[in-house]
């Protein structure tokens, strides 16, 4: 209670309250889990996860298949990250993280070399808006 009067701002109360929720329904492994998810979805770094990880993470993100060598111009449109290629070069200006890297090329090219599980990518626009590009 006390905390609640000092720093309402830090939801203690309601963080222990979810944590022990977690560890009722998915274990104590669950929590680290679930605390390392969101750590990096709050500014964290997303290649710390392994992608099994990531998958949970990104559960509700968009998900557009693309092919091997797809531009990542074009990868964004087609993702609806950006509604056309000069809204895409205008993102890229500022740099998109795409698999927590930032890049600013619109010809860089996105491959399964570079793909978590050599199956997908992650975007990050912005804060809070990640994307998910599986490959063919």
């Amino acid at each position: 209670e006390q905390s609640l009067k000092d720093a309402p701002h830090l939801r203690e109360a309601q963080k222990a309250l979810a944590e022990e929720l977690t560890i009722l329904v998915h274990g104590e492994d669950g929590l680290e889990t679930a605390k390392k998810i969101t750590s990096v979805l709050f500014g964290g770094d997303i290649r710390t996860l392994n992608p099994k990880e990531i998958k949970i993470a990104l559960a509700d993100a968009k998900i557009v298949t693309i092919a091997e060598g797809t531009l990542l111009i074009d990868a964004m449109v087609a993702g609806g990250i950006a509604s056309s290629k000069r809204e895409a070069r205008d993102l890229l200006k500022n740099g998109v993280l795409v698999n927590g890297e930032r890049i600013t090329d619109g010809n860089y090219e996105l491959n399964r070399e570079m793909a978590f599980d050599h199956s997908f990518v992650t975007i990050r626009k912005g804060k809070k808006n990640y994307f998910v590009l599986s490959f063919e």
